[in-house]
């Protein structure tokens, strides 16, 4: 098993070589799903640019177009971010989109689905019209809206996700997500705390899997956020949690 490591400033990284993952058991992951897949299965072949598995389940419940995780157990230890291309009875092709290191975050980040928009509050701007935005008393307004990759992180106190450079450390923005299961779409404010540059190798992935690459992670802290959007997201963590417990 060709699973190369390799020292980055002292930190210990996992790469994988795609075409040395055949015959490997492993488990297959939506969470965005309900109620959540998780099922098992064995890698039956795998390119550069799709793989597939035989799954123990022949009624597993994926379908074309669903974003899952295949994770490798403790032996082979891997995690490939993938679209699900075809499903033919026991039989899952998934085409590759990126694979993750194991030692960072992004495993569950990958799985927690939370549809966001959102603009960088303007200088004319005053700090009424931000909380007149969580009111509900302001429309969106003429400023540029971004949207982000729905897969990061998230927790009660703000998120962290992927996007092209179009704000600063210290600027408030005007927050709009949605949260699973609910559809209703929350308003909240929101300071970006740190922008972290995406490696070069991570938005080389990207630009091959045909996106417009993000360039940067974006952390922000929930500045004014309503009592029952924290509540959401503390209940979605809370199931993406049981889920994994389950694996």
């Amino acid at each position: 098993m060709a699973l190369q490591r390799k020292e980055e400033g002292g930190k210990r990284t996992m790469k994988h070589t795609l075409e040395d993952l055949c015959d490997v058991s492993a488990q297959v992951l939506c969470l965005s799903a309900t109620p959540p897949l998780i099922k098992t299965g064995r890698v039956v072949s795998c390119g550069a640019e799709e793989l597939e598995l035989d799954l123990e389940d022949p009624h597993a419940g994926f379908r074309e177009g669903l974003h899952v995780v295949l994770a490798g157990g403790e032996e082979t230890p891997f995690r490939i971010m993938g679209i699900v291309s075809g499903v033919q009875g026991r039989r899952l092709r998934l085409k590759t989109e990126r694979v993750v290191d194991i030692d960072k975050r992004d495993f569950p980040r990958l799985q927690g689905g939370i549809s966001v928009r959102y603009r960088r509050l303007g200088d004319a701007e005053s700090g009424d019209a931000a909380q007149a935005w969580v009111a509900g008393e302001a429309s969106p307004g003429e400023g540029e809206w971004q949207v982000p990759d729905p897969f990061m992180d998230f927790s009660g106190s703000g998120l962290r996700f992927e996007d092209r450079l179009c704000c600063s450390e210290g600027d408030l923005l005007l927050v709009e997500m949605q949260v699973p299961p609910s559809g209703n779409l929350w308003r909240a404010t929101a300071r970006v705390v740190r922008l972290t540059p995406i490696r070069e190798q991570e938005e080389t992935q990207q630009k091959n899997a045909g996106r417009n690459a993000p360039t940067h992670h974006v952390a922000v802290a929930f500045e004014h956020v309503p009592r029952e959007v924290v509540e959401a997201l503390a209940a979605y963590t809370l199931r993406i949690q049981d889920a994994l417990l389950k694996i």
